[in-house]
């Protein structure tokens, strides 16, 4: 017969009707796909046992399907209503380990005087004998089974335990096992690598401080050292020393004409600067025979300089110049933090060293005040003529350095560059005649600017 469509909230009522009516109290716990018993937890009352499992399925499943440890503990909650005590528990894992079938220990936990007094009317006794009582044997008070009835006891749960495994609750249990090792896995992988990342930190911070102390304590010898085997303005000789003043004289020009090109090319950005910040000293790393402190000294500047060649030392003092005899990054480590005004190096940076470049431009950036200028000038290898020729002129010449490399390295030890010119080309007669695109280019590679310079300043 036809019946008259149900509508949505008569629907409602009728499943929630249903659902009361086929409500079970030992499934009101949450199921959770867990081991019914962790060894290792602490205390056993707080072991995650899926009640409604258990008492939905009944039986030997349960007891069959888990470990031994997990056995005794499920067994002593269920039939005792406790956690095992240490004794009662490595009992029942010795029992095991002597193959004594766990049904019999069921058994023995039931006709136990605890359990009677927990079960007065025995039903649930009744039922535990019915289970362990397979095959038709007979279990005593003292369970002195007979080692063949035992045998049988042990084939007899051996079968049952397959059949348990391929059940329903057999299958939540594989499920549950295999979702909880690939948890535990993945936790003692995410703790591994907790334990390697503590490690390296830990090995960080003491590479980072043992190295700290080499630099602190080592830096200035291997200063002197670097810089006397580069020849930077000294190379451990009287005579050397000598031969490096001449050059200098050789090939830089008269010091009239050179102090013209330095004072164009960076007293309008020092008078600015003093205009600025006030006055303050000017320190001058590679000073040689004091061009630049006289050019410094006439216009009112505290300039003092720092070179390794004794002989272009004792012609600046011979000038009444304020230039000392040492390595420049001593010197520097020597100076106030923030007390200069100014610092310049006149073509030293390529006759050192990347590991004491680095080293020096990081002691100038703590040696200049707030908005204090870097003047860095050095050969310019854009132009192949200067790259391939006039920079091997220079015995102790290290490597050439390209105006990207020397601004970043600046910027690196925290200065900020202002600009990177490209000083004193060739003089236009030294070009190719011509003004089309290839020829430009080409004047522009071999006549192009033979230095270039980075000025920088300390932010404020």
């Amino acid at each position: 017969m036809h019946e008259h469509p149900v509508d949505l909230d008569t629907l409602l009522q009728r499943l929630r009707a249903a659902a009361a009516e086929h409500s079970d109290a030992a499934l009101a716990a949450p199921v959770r796909a867990r081991p019914w018993a962790l060894p290792s937890a602490s205390d056993a009352t707080e072991h995650a046992l899926p009640w409604g499992l258990v008492a939905r399925a009944g039986g030997l499943a349960p007891y069959l399907l888990v470990d031994d440890a997990a056995f005794a503990t499920l067994a002593y909650q269920r039939l005792l209503g406790r956690a095992p005590d240490d004794g009662g528990a490595a009992y029942l894992l010795e029992r095991l380990r002597q193959h004594v079938p766990r049904t019999e220990l069921l058994a023995g936990l039931v006709l136990s005087n605890e359990a009677r007094q927990l079960h007065p009317q025995g039903a649930a006794v009744q039922r535990a004998l019915a289970l362990a009582l397979l095959g038709g044997l007979r279990v005593a008070r003292g369970l002195r089974s007979e080692w063949v009835a035992r045998g049988v006891l042990r084939r007899t749960e051996r079968w049952l335990t397959r059949r348990a495994q391929r059940s329903a609750l057999g299958l939540a249990w594989y499920l549950g096992n295999r979702h909880d090792a690939a948890v535990h896995a993945l936790q003692c992988q995410v703790a591994a690598l907790q334990a390697q990342l503590q490690a390296q930190s830990e090995c960080a911070d003491d590479r980072h401080d043992a190295q700290q102390h080499i630099n602190h304590t080592t830096q200035a010898a291997l200063a002197r050292q670097a810089l006397e085997q580069a020849g930077a303005g000294g190379a451990g000789s009287a005579a050397v020393d000598d031969f490096l003043a001449a050059l200098e004289v050789s090939f830089r020009g008269p010091v009239d004409d050179l102090q013209a090109q330095l004072a164009q090319d960076y007293l309008p950005q020092l008078q600015a600067l003093r205009t600025q910040l006030g006055d303050g000293p000017c320190l001058d790393l590679g000073c040689g025979r004091g061009v630049w402190l006289a050019l410094l000294q006439a216009h009112g500047f505290a300039a003092r300089g720092i070179d390794l060649n004794a002989a272009a030392v004792a012609q600046a003092q011979a000038q009444g110049l304020a230039a000392e005899l040492g390595d420049a990054l001593g010197w520097l480590r020597a100076q106030p933090e923030g007390s200069a005004l100014a610092i310049t190096a006149f073509h030293l940076m390529e006759h050192l060293p990347f590991a004491l470049r680095l080293a020096l431009v990081t002691e100038c950036a703590r040696v200049l005040r707030p908005g204090g200028l870097l003047i860095l000038e050095t050969p310019n290898p854009e132009n192949i003529w200067v790259a391939t020729h006039t920079f091997h002129h220079d015995p102790t010449h290290s490597q050439p350095l390209t105006p990207d490399s020397l601004a970043f390295l600046v910027n690196y030890c925290g200065l900020q560059t202002l600009a990177v010119p490209r000083l004193h080309p060739y003089p236009p007669e030294a070009g190719l005649p011509g003004d089309d695109p290839t020829t430009q280019r080409l004047n522009h590679m071999t006549c192009g600017g033979q230095d270039f310079a980075v000025l920088a300043h300390k932010p404020l």
